[in-house]
């Protein structure tokens, strides 16, 4: 019997994860990634780095509670 790869196997069940693409580490969205807010262009935004290599995985916007977008 042959064992199926899918989303969450061999990371105890969990679907979050983050790969980095410089350096290979992997950890769940909520591991130990440096998780920083900056300033780009006037904005605000909150940046996951790998704490190996520096690399940014994810940036997004920062609003504030008047800028969030309303669903239509």
């Amino acid at each position: 019997m042959s064992q199926i790869e899918g989303s969450g196997a061999g990371t105890g069940g969990r679907k979050a994860e983050l790969v980095c693409p410089t350096c290979g580490r992997t950890a769940p969205l909520d591991g130990d990634w440096a998780v920083t807010e900056r300033d780009v262009d006037g904005r605000s935004e909150v940046a996951y780095e790998c704490p190996e290599c520096w690399t940014v995985l994810v940036s997004q916007p920062r609003f504030e509670r008047s800028e969030r977008p309303r669903p239509a």
